[in-house]
């Protein structure tokens, strides 16, 4: 019996498992969406296969293919859909195409030519890796992501990102024509159009970024444990995943207004980060961003910042004090987690923010102050989560808050602990007598 199923479990293993839907023409799918628009993915026929479309020399990907009566728009080219198709050499997706996935079209050492949809959101995580003899390529203006490792070991020579670009994956040109030009390294520093792409670990001390950057890629500084110093420049939009994770001598940090977007575990596990000056502009501190920084002491958030993700400042076991802006409306699971030491935060929201599970679980909550606007004072009081602080006082100076409602010339305000409303030029009370 024994005997039986190690044998059933080898042919498990050894036997290629069919991985579609249906088949139509050449090309096999996958469903992704059953109720309309009806979707498919580009998709292989086998897992672990050597013979999938192995014998495909020229792919066009339709925009719509009909199996049963229903007709799918083909919106994706799947994970591994194309994965070491080595007779590939040319390839034409149609418009409708919005994502690429990863490894899709890996290791087609042949394919020297292939036409983007203008759709194009995505290229995934190693989506041409190995791919030798692509030498050229034009990305569509609408793309927003290059994953990890997408054009790894292609022959490109030079390419042009688009304005809509937001991140780049780490090691996303590495060992391509553009990564081995030294000519396109300035001061050890690779930079492609308006993107910084990679930093060589032997920059020391203090580092520039040119002006006109507009995006740091994913890890590209990283683990430099030489770097005490950066400074960005104003036309940095966004600062990419872990760009100075483990930066262990970075000291301080002056986030300009031109920033947008802080991506997960940008200055995570920067233990020598004391000070980060973060100017108006920023809208969201990715996951983990400033996680495990283990020396700041204090944080006051720009009044631009609307969303603080999961563990953002996380194990930050020196922190103390937390300032929150007016405009924030959502606040990450165990954002200010295992913050030891914490025992000020300041919340001027009026409408108490969207808060997920433990946001300060394993911090010294019980024992902080956490200090809010006193018209709001109850709702926090009663608040999952905020009730636990230890002490709940109102913000020094807001007996008189103003409150912008829909209608431009309506105020609401608080007075002497009395709701008054303030209308045209006349004021009212909360029953809506003129007062």
């Amino acid at each position: 019996m024994k005997h039986l199923l190690r044998t059933f479990l080898l042919l498990a293993i050894i036997s290629p498992t069919y991985a579609y839907d249906f088949k139509v023409g050449e090309l096999y799918y996958n469903i992704t969406s059953n109720s309309e628009p009806y979707t498919v993915e580009v998709t292989y026929e086998k897992y672990n296969s050597s013979e999938n479309y192995s014998t495909l020399r020229t792919l066009s990907v339709p925009s719509s293919v009909t199996d049963n009566g229903v007709t799918y728009i083909v919106t994706c080219i799947g994970d591994c859909a194309f994965w070491q198709c080595k007779a590939l050499s040319s390839v034409t997706l149609s418009n409708n195409i919005k994502n690429i996935g990863d490894h899709s079209f890996a290791s087609c050492t042949d394919l020297q030519s292939i036409i983007l949809s203008d759709s194009l959101l995505s290229l995934g995580a190693y989506a041409f890796d190995a791919c030798w003899d692509l030498a050229s390529i034009t990305l569509p203006n609408n793309i927003t992501k290059i994953g990890e490792g997408t054009f790894h070991g292609c022959a490109l020579m030079s390419i042009d990102i688009p304005h809509s670009v937001i991140s780049i994956g780490r090691r996303a040109f590495e060992a391509t024509g553009i990564y081995r030009d030294v000519s396109n390294w300035e001061e050890e520093v690779l930079y492609i159009n308006d993107c910084l792409i990679e930093a060589s670990k032997s920059i020391s001390n203090t580092y520039v970024i040119k002006d006109g950057t507009r995006i740091i890629a994913d890890h590209s500084f990283s683990f430099n444990s030489n770097l005490k110093s950066i400074t960005i420049p104003n036309s940095v939009t966004d600062i990419g995943a872990s760009a100075f994770n483990s930066c262990s001598s970075l000291s301080s940090v002056v986030i300009p207004q031109g920033v947008r977007r802080i991506w997960n575990g940008a200055f995570a596990f920067c233990s020598s980060l004391d000070s980060i000056n973060m100017l108006d502009g920023v809208t969201s501190i990715g996951a983990s961003s400033f996680a495990f920084c283990t020396s700041l002491t204090s944080i006051t958030l720009p009044s631009s910042i609307r969303h603080i993700e999961a563990s953002a400042f996380g194990s930050c076991t020196a922190l103390k004090s937390v300032e929150m802006q007016k405009g924030i409306e959502s606040i990450g699971q165990g954002a200010f987690s295992l913050c030891y030491s914490l025992n000020s935060v300041t919340c001027k929201a009026i409408e108490i923010p969207q808060i997920d599970t433990n946001v300060f679980i394993h911090s010294s909550q019980t024992s902080a102050t956490l200090y809010v606007p006193s018209l709001s004072l109850k709702k926090y009081k009663s608040a999952e989560q905020w009730r636990d602080f230890g002490t709940i006082l109102p913000i020094e100076g807001t007996d008189v808050e103003n409150i912008h409602t829909n209608s431009t010339c309506t105020n609401k305000i608080l007075k002497n602990n009395q709701l008054i409303i303030l209308r045209d030029g006349k004021t009212y009370d909360i029953l809506g007598k003129e007062l």
